[in-house]
Parts: structure tokens; C-alpha cells; sequence
């Protein structure tokens, strides 16, 4: 296998041990390939830092770094201990090795719970670069990866997070095989970092000179500026930075799926890059992109809402009680479950069309019981 195909078998390799997180799993290559951050924010227990984990040890030869971030966290615990004899001289100084500036891949957990030491690592997540006493030293991190299960709450903080490209809400597991499958994963063989779908550090960093090499046509780079434009009209927040950065995903979709040309297809990615609260922005940026660069998906996703949705079928359903309509309910679902059985889905589009088919399959099943009964009772 080429690193391409390696990087892509991790896919399946994670997913066997991480269920439910697909999308997640597929986007950990992105953030790798274009030496950029990625955000996880959801609930406690939703195994944000496993994910993480579990990939770093797929790439061979790299330094890690983990902190599990907390009110009381000290810069000497990021960046290294302070050097002792340069204290007595009364110079304070850290001993970088073996902590965050000196890894090739970092982990924050909980990491705006350390909001006071953030500020002093700001270069070193934008530039690559740790000063202390006037002198500059050149950091390999290419990725760090942060958690938390809120967002920032000061200026200081949403500084930090403009300077984190990938955003991903990551929420408990819903589907009920991935539950079962929960109670049986200590039952599980070990992971297997040895796999021949490791990649070492050396590979990545080609995969990486390849994807800088990506062109970007005009018509591509208009897509993305398009995008860009509204999701500000929507009241987003998207810095000239953020800007400045959102060809990298681009170029890393178009790569992995084996081409040189970044394609207007390809700014699908960007939903994942346009949204900061996943509350208030992330639906509005996903329907946005998915409406520009794909739009099967969006009418794929645009059935389960109708159905599940917060005023689809089921909640109008909920809502009335007793006196809702079954039948009507279930014949309703049951459309949209055959158009979603006669469609077609693209290559791209496989995976969420087979989930989302399950979903309304699901439902349809749930509510045909109710359906029956309100018949048998006239």
C-alpha cells in the first residue's frame, strides 16, 4: 500500500474500535495531512481523546505530547519543567524537551480550563515557534488536537480558537448496534498499532508536500470565497486568517480521493471549518455547504429532518399526543423511506445514505404498531 491507501485503511481500522464516529475518524487525516488544529467539543465520556490516541500510534516514529488540562495547570506542565540552575542565575527558563514544543502531534484535553497558560503557547500553535528569553526555537508540532465540553467564555480565549481550523461536535453514540457493541469492547482484541496500515513520520510528511502540490483551479478557489462570504452573511465569524487557510482541506480532500486538482466538490470540507458555536452555527453551515457543493446529501439529510427532525413528523406526532394521526404519520414516513430506497446515492454520499436509511427504516417501524391500533379502533 502507499501512504494514501494506508491513510485511508486506518479509516477502517478505527472504526472498529470507535463506533459512530465516521465522519470524525476520516476527518483525523485532514487535519494531519494539512498540519492544521482540530477541536472536539461534546459531553464528558464521548471518547474525544481515544480517537486521538488511537491515530498517533498508527503514525510510527512521532512524538506525543497529552495534557489533561485543569484550573490550576502550570506553564512548566505544557512546555517543560523550569531549568533550575538557570533560576538560580535568576533567569526563568523551561526545559522544552519531551513536552509540547518539542512533539510532532499534541493533545489538550479539558483545554480551556487552562486559560490562563494559553496565552504563552499562542506562537507556538500559530507559527510553530516557543520564545523565552529572546530566543526563538523551531517547534516540529504539525497538529494539536484539543477537547472540552464548552466553548470559550472571554476574548482572551476566542483569540486561541480562531487559531483552530477544524471543529467537530462529537455526541454520545444513538444507534442501538453501537450500544449493544459498547458492553462487549473490553472483550475486544488489543489495537493493533503494528498494523500494515501504519504509516511512519517520514511517509506522512510526503503526503504532506503532496498535498501542498494539490492546484487549486479558480473556479475552486471562487467556491471556497463563496462559502466563506456566507457564511458571514449568516453572522459567522470567519477571519482573513481562517480565509488565508481554507485551500489546505481543500487540496487534502481532492488528494485522498486521488487527484492532483482540488475540485469545487471538494469544498464540501469546509463544513467542518465555517462554524465556531456548534449550537448556533453548525446546522446553518452544514445545510450552507451541503446546498452549494453537494446537494443529494443535503435532500438525503433534508428526509431524516423531516421525520426527526425538532418539527418533523415524530415531534409533530409527540406533540399531539393521543390524538395524532398514526396512520397519516406512518404513510408519510413510509414515502420518504421508499425515496430514499429508489435513490441512488453517489459514491461520496454511500455511508450517510445507508444511515439515514436506517434511521427512517427505524422510526417507520416504531410508529407502524400505533398506526394499526388507531385502523383497528375505528
Amino acid at each position: 500500500m502507499n501512504v494514501r491507501e494506508k491513510l485511508l485503511a486506518q479509516n477502517d481500522l478505527l472504526e472498529k474500535y470507535i463506533f459512530e464516529r465516521e465522519t470524525v475518524i476520516k476527518l483525523l487525516n485532514h487535519i494531519l495531512l494539512t498540519r492544521n488544529h482540530g477541536f472536539f467539543i461534546g459531553d464528558p465520556g464521548c471518547i474525544k481523546s481515544m480517537m486521538v490516541d488511537m491515530k498517533r500510534r498508527l503514525i510510527h516514529g512521532s512524538k506525543y505530547f497529552y495534557n489533561n488540562c485543569h484550573c490550576f495547570t502550570r506553564t512548566a506542565e505544557i512546555v517543560g519543567p523550569e531549568d533550575i540552575n538557570k533560576l538560580k542565575q535568576g533567569i526563568v527558563a523551561f526545559i522544552i524537551d519531551n513536552h509540547m514544543v518539542m512533539c510532532d502531534i499534541a493533545m489538550l484535553d479539558e483545554v480551556f480550563k487552562a486559560h490562563k497558560q494559553l496565552s504563552c503557547i499562542l506562537p507556538l500553535i500559530n507559527e510553530r515557534i516557543f520564545v523565552q528569553n529572546g530566543i526563538i526555537t523551531k517547534s516540529p508540532m504539525m497538529t494539536c488536537f484539543m477537547a472540552s465540553n464548552e466553548l470559550p467564555g472571554d476574548k482572551e480565549l476566542t483569540a486561541f480558537y480562531n487559531r483552530v481550523l477544524f471543529k467537530f461536535w462529537v455526541g454520545d453514540i444513538t444507534e442501538h448496534e453501537y450500544q449493544i457493541q459498547l458492553l462487549y469492547l473490553d472483550e475486544m482484541p488489543p489495537f493493533p498499532e503494528n498494523d500494515p496500515c501504519a504509516v511512519t513520520l517520514d511517509e506522512l510528511k510526503q503526503a504532506q508536500t503532496e498535498v501542498e502540490k494539490v492546484k487549486l483551479p479558480m473556479e475552486t478557489a471562487e467556491t471556497i470565497i463563496l462559502l466563506a462570504n456566507l457564511a458571514r452573511n449568516e453572522f459567522v465569524k470567519v477571519s482573513d486568517r481562517q480565509i488565508r487557510w481554507l485551500a489546505k482541506p481543500v487540496k487534502a480532500e481532492a488528494w485522498l480521493n486521488g487527484r492532483t486538482e482540488a475540485l469545487p466538490e471538494d469544498c464540501e470540507i469546509l463544513k467542518h471549518c465555517l462554524w465556531n458555536d456548534p449550537h448556533k452555527e453548525r446546522d446553518v453551515i452544514f445545510s450552507l455547504v451541503n446546498k452549494t457543493c453537494n446537494q443529494q446529501l443535503d435532500d438525503i439529510l433534508t428526509k431524516l429532518d423531516t421525520v426527526i427532525g425538532p418539527k418533523g413528523i415524530l415531534a409533530d406526532w409527540r406533540a399531539a399526543g393521543p390524538q395524532a394521526n398514526h396512520k397519516e404519520t406512518a404513510e408519510q414516513i413510509r414515502l420518504i423511506k421508499s425515496e430514499l430506497e429508489s435513490m441512488k446515492p453517489s459514491e461520496k454520499n454511500k455511508s450517510e445514505h445507508a444511515r439515514v436509511l436506517k434511521r427512517v427504516q427505524l422510526e417507520h417501524k416504531m410508529i407502524l404498531p400505533f398506526a394499526v391500533k388507531q385502523i383497528q379502533n375505528r
